[in-house]
């Protein structure tokens, strides 16, 4: 989990203040430490965060599905991120498109104070989490109760944690399209 990036962020400001400093975090990762962005604000490290909001601890989502666990309590309701910089006295910022993006990214490093840049996103597992994710019936486990959990061939069986955050099996976790 990404609990240290900002934490580590401001160190890296505060000992390098001529050097622009962006920090790139999940939003369960920026939800653990975010009120470190008010430290930033009050001593003026002129940090950039960019939170990926998929409203989803999605890293831990994948451990559970590849320890053969049921996907349990990974959703999360997050406040308007934009808005909580703003609070913090910092500019925030939630681009709906890629142009937008763009443009937010510029402007917060341009502003040269801390700032953040709240990224609706939808959850797409890395590549070696989707293969491992697809167990065969073979190497999973022969309980009753867990085979039919992880066994593709199983009617019961859900569908590998990517297919399931991509079509909306989590609420949260998926933004509009950009």
């Amino acid at each position: 989990m990404g609990f240290f990036t900002l934490p580590a962020a401001i160190a890296a400001q505060a000992a390098m203040p001529d050097v622009p400093v962006v920090a790139l975090a999940g939003d369960g990762g920026f939800a653990m430490t975010g009120m470190e962005f008010a430290t930033a604000v009050q001593h003026h490290l002129p940090i950039t965060v960019v939170v990926f909001n998929n409203g989803l601890l999605g890293e831990e989502a994948i451990k559970q599905e590849q320890a053969h666990l049921p996907v349990y309590g990974m959703n999360l309701r997050n406040p308007d991120f934009a808005a909580f910089a703003e609070s913090a006295g910092g500019p925030g910022f939630r681009p709906r498109t890629a142009r937008g993006l763009d443009e937010a990214l510029q402007e917060a490093i341009r502003s040269r104070q801390p700032a953040l840049v709240d990224v609706p996103t939808r959850f797409t597992a890395p590549r070696h989490a989707q293969k491992a994710s697809r167990i065969s019936c073979a190497r999973a486990p022969m309980s009753p109760t867990s085979h039919s959990r992880v066994c593709p061939g199983n009617p019961r069986t859900p569908p590998p944690v990517a297919d399931r955050m991509s079509r909306g099996y989590y609420r949260g976790a998926c933004a509009p399209d950009a």
